[in-house]
């Protein structure tokens, strides 16, 4: 079914026709209409950013996990690679645009002695963030709580995404988590039901899973696969969409995914102001594997309670805010 198709594979598909039909090279808008024409629900602001990520010299966009099977030709014009070697081979007449490569704010010894500091003060850390919240606007907890307990009622991934309530909770959460501020567009209820259960087949997959449990030989090849998922997703209409895809999933699958930010988690890995646009991929594997160290270390699953203790993953999240606000280093801007 298209519906369970990754947006990759439909934006994939629609080149190959329209190359096939002598339309190439073709428009941006060519793609989204062709992407539409299979699956209504997908639109412009889920496809361009894809686009933008499996294209060899494109400056913006989560590298998809397909690899570039795009070439940009000139400004909203693009063809397609050859199958052959697409996910490879630079452009025969043009040389392929490899994105610069990321400045590192912290050194690697720097953030291993953030991890083992973390590790080492795991409950102290948690503690702190009990007494010392940073999320005091009105109504944060009450509607995570609410999302999150609804979720666990309704006892599966299946179950939750065709839940209106609990959908609906969880666009309120998104809102009140600050996703609709700034430079954020958040996607509206009904674009983020529609997206969460056109990803059903990957979440219900990825549902058995959890972090704390998860082993080094496999983190890889789930971040991977979150990382597809996240940018896939559309949670937000802008391009940055780790902050906003890991809030999503996080209450989608609260085992397995911590909620990310700018502000704290972008504090203690280093991220640069451009990370989330230009780095997408690397800052969430980057995160998420970390979160996975400290979670196989740590247990957090022992400490869910009351108050903000309501995931594994959240109180990872708390320990990682406790931590910043002990070492006093953050937060950056969000």
């Amino acid at each position: 079914m298209n519906a369970d198709l990754a947006t990759w594979e439909l934006v994939l598909n629609a080149a190959r026709k329209l190359k096939r039909s002598g339309r190439t090279p073709f428009k941006l808008e060519d793609l989204v209409v062709e992407v539409h024409r299979v699956d209504p629900e997908r639109d412009r602001s889920t496809i361009q950013p894809i686009v933008q990520g499996m294209t060899d010299n494109a400056k913006k966009g989560p590298r998809s996990a397909c690899g570039v099977l795009l070439h940009r030709v000139e400004r909203g014009f693009y063809e397609l690679l050859s199958d052959d070697t697409a996910a490879t081979a630079s452009h025969p007449t043009k040389p392929r645009m490899r994105p610069a490569a990321r400045t590192r704010i912290l050194t690697q010894e720097e953030l291993q002695a953030r991890i083992e500091g973390l590790i080492a003060d795991f409950v102290s850390c948690v503690e702190t963030y009990d007494a010392e919240s940073p999320f005091r606007r009105q109504n944060q907890l009450d509607y995570h709580r609410q999302t999150i307990d609804r979720r666990r009622f309704l006892g599966s991934v299946d179950a939750a995404i065709r839940d209106n309530v609990f959908t609906s909770r969880l666009h309120d959460t998104l809102q009140v988590w600050g996703l609709n501020r700034r430079q954020s567009k958040l996607a509206t209820v009904d674009q983020l039901r529609n997206s969460l259960r056109r990803h059903r087949r990957r979440l219900v997959a990825l549902e058995p899973l959890q972090l704390e449990t998860l082993t080094q030989n496999t983190v890889a090849a789930v971040a991977a696969e979150l990382s597809e998922l996240i940018a896939d997703l559309g949670a937000v209409e802008n391009t940055a969409r780790v902050v906003a895809g890991t809030k999503a999933l996080h209450h989608v699958l609260p085992e397995l995914v911590p909620p990310m930010d700018r502000a704290w988690t972008g504090t203690f890995f280093g991220w640069s102001t451009f990370d989330p646009q230009n780095n997408q991929t690397e800052i969430f594997t980057e995160a998420f594997t970390t979160f996975a160290e400290v979670a196989r270390a740590t247990r957090p699953s022992h400490l869910v309670g009351s108050g903000w203790r309501t995931s594994p993953t959240k109180i990872l999240d708390n320990a990682l805010i406790g931590y910043c606000k002990r070492q006093r280093i953050g937060p950056t801007s969000a």
